[in-house]
């Protein structure tokens, strides 16, 4: 507590502080200087890369959509199975007549 600047810390004010989130500090691997890196070294390098993206997971976008993120209701989730199952229908009609098209196009071209 300071008590020259007059302002005495409440419990509330010492709990917050002793309890709020401290940012996590990657160790460095750094080769010794004038050494190049050997393949420890870059080993850690690409190890501290990958730790880092996957901290960093959480924070972003995709965290944003999962916290968005809900179990659908019945009536909704009918619907969406409807529109993915004409959708799945329409490619596979335009792929079964293009199949058609083809042979009935290699028939004409090639003499029999």
């Amino acid at each position: 507590m300071d008590k020259e600047q007059g302002e005495d810390e409440t419990v509330e004010q010492i709990i917050d502080e002793e309890t709020a989130p401290k940012p996590k500090v990657h160790p460095t691997h750094a080769p010794p200087a004038g050494q190049a890196p050997g393949f420890v070294d870059r080993a850690w390098t690409a190890q501290d890369r990958i730790t880092k993206r996957w901290e960093g997971l959480g924070k972003g976008r995709i965290a944003r959509v999962l916290r968005m993120a809900r179990k659908p209701e019945p009536e909704e989730f009918r619907q969406s199975a409807l529109i993915v199952l004409v959708g799945i229908a329409i490619i596979g009609a335009l792929g079964f007549f293009t199949y058609l098209f083809m042979s009935w196009l290699l028939k004409a071209i090639t003499p029999a």
